[in-house]
């Protein structure tokens, strides 16, 4: 099975990770106050390797799998 790891911290997307072929693609609608009208919300990521977690952050998975 192939996991994609998303961490958010204080509301904020502040990693992805994965080792699959996929394409993320994240939408913040809290840009919604900071845009003119039109420009686009989405953005595609590119995520991290998972061999890129910090500790903590490769504890709090391991835990949860």
């Amino acid at each position: 099975m192939k996991d994609v790891v998303i961490e958010v911290n204080k509301g904020m997307v502040t990693g992805i990770y994965s080792d699959a072929n996929l394409r993320f693609v994240v939408v913040d609608w809290d840009l919604r106050e900071r845009v003119e009208l039109g420009e686009t919300l989405g953005l595609e990521v590119d995520p991290s390797s998972p061999k890129q977690m910090s500790r903590e952050m490769l504890a709090q998975y391991n835990s949860a799998i």
